[in-house]
């Protein structure tokens, strides 16, 4: 296809996306082969954008159907670029580069032109052609290449044959990146936990199968991309299923890490004090730990991003699940320690008549046991200036009652009649809060 000239409307396109132009009678478009630069210079002899004042020099490239090309502008010109096709304007880029692929092929025009009515200086344009996906499934091992158009979205299919854990990247440099699949696992998506500021990166433990995976722009940014999917290997003893017994000496166990976690257990057969630490370089580490009553949150009590919970805890069995904050995933360690409780934590044996008071650590539910002498009306308080206060009255290890806010404020009261005998009194806070409190159980 000849292209003798440009009307004033192409020619505006071009180089102003829009804005008007000074009216051309004979601009002729110079040669662009791939590979070779076309050098040039912003003058006050070029064509000039009667919007802005800026000039501009136009060249024109013939692609075949398909073809993507990589468009680069060096040089001291503050410049910027346009793109278009049979006439209409498909790309354009302030600064230095853009890539477009033609769709039907033929001829393309290509303007350079200053950023501004004060932009002049030489440049020079090259052409560089990109490679695109062939089609076909994606599978395992395969690092390619594809373009797509200003926020737009590509479809493909990746087929698992082992089960095993994948890192799926989609890295670019003229838009922000954004990756979602699903298949027999289920749903994985990720916008910026890539190497670069805006790639995408999902890891993930997959099943065999077929999965859809989608690449698509967060906005309307387009251009070239890449994508590659590597099977990772574990280091030596780690499970992708993870979990079983927590160690209590302070050894670490290693892990991988999920949005949806990995639980561990482990049971105190006396009190004492907890410390559990997830570490890892991988992932913003979050901590939850319950049973026995207790219901402990963690997600940056540790280095960094590392999670770490520090508690009292009584007898009995408890859950420590260890998981991804957010959709990254990745390797962690985990560990656990116990130590003497402090002398001044509560918990032990509480005497009718006389306040005790204690500090709660986070998260953890303090046990009281007390005897009746004489049966009657009494009165049970918890009150704190630091926590909102949680009552739990047992006796035969069955509930017989319980109190939020019955006292005055966020404070805990149960008034009630009991009988002669032993009773558990259980003292916590609402949410994972830690402070002073005081305790006491009195005849009416």
């Amino acid at each position: 296809m000849r292209i003798p000239m440009l009307s004033p409307l192409v020619l505006a396109l071009a180089i102003a996306h829009g804005a008007q132009a000074a009216p051309l009678t004979d601009v002729r478009p110079q040669d662009l082969r791939l590979d070779v630069d076309a050098r040039g210079e912003i003058t006050t002899a070029n064509r000039m954008n009667l919007s802005d004042g800026s000039r501009s020099a136009v060249f024109r490239v013939r692609l075949a159907a398909g073809q993507a090309v990589r468009l680069e502008l060096s040089g001291s010109l503050r410049g910027r670029l346009a793109v278009l096709d049979d006439g209409t304007f498909v790309a354009g880029a302030e600064g230095r580069g853009l890539t477009y692929r033609s769709e039907r092929g033929g001829e393309v025009l290509v303007a350079v032109s200053g950023a501004d009515g004060d932009a002049y200086g030489p440049f020079v344009l090259r052409a560089t052609e990109q490679a695109t996906y062939a089609g076909g499934p994606l599978r395992p091992g395969m690092d390619v290449s594809d373009w797509m158009q200003g926020g737009g979205s590509k479809h493909y299919v990746l087929e698992i044959a082992e089960p095993a854990l994948y890192t799926i990247d989609m890295a670019s440099t003229e838009f922000d990146s954004v990756l979602e699949l699903s298949g027999p696992s289920g749903r994985f998506s990720d916008d910026d936990s890539g190497e670069g500021s805006l790639d995408a990166r999902i890891t993930a433990v997959l099943e065999p199968g077929t999965y859809a995976l989608e690449a698509k722009s967060y906005g309307s940014g387009g251009g070239q991309f890449s994508l590659t999917i590597a099977e990772r290997a574990l280091p030596e003893g780690v499970s992708l299923q993870g979990g079983g017994v927590l160690p209590l000496d302070g050894s670490t166990v290693t892990g991988f890490a999920t949005q949806s976690g990995t639980e561990y257990t482990l049971t105190l057969s006396e009190r004492a004090a907890l410390t559990v630490d997830m570490r890892s370089s991988e992932v913003d580490s979050y901590l939850e730990l319950s049973g026995e009553g207790v219901s402990i949150n963690d997600d940056d009590g540790g280095d960094g991003l590392d999670a770490r919970i520090g508690t009292v805890l009584g007898p009995g069995t408890y859950t420590v699940k260890a998981r991804s904050f957010s959709n990254d995933a990745g390797m962690f360690t985990l560990s656990a320690t116990l130590g003497e409780v402090p002398a001044d934590i509560g918990g032990g044996e509480l005497r009718v008549g006389t306040p005790h008071e204690t500090i709660l650590m986070p998260g953890a539910r303090d046990a009281y046991s007390f005897s009746i002498r004489r049966a009657g009306n009494y009165v049970i308080d918890m009150t704190s200036d630091a926590i909102d206060s949680m009552l739990s009255l047992h006796r035969d290890g069955e509930e017989i009652a319980s109190d939020d806010d019955g006292g005055d404020g966020l404070n805990s009261r149960i008034s009630m009649r009991l009988e002669r005998g032993s009773y558990t009194l259980y003292a916590r806070a609402l949410g994972s809060r830690s402070g002073a409190y005081t305790v006491s159980v009195r005849a009416e």
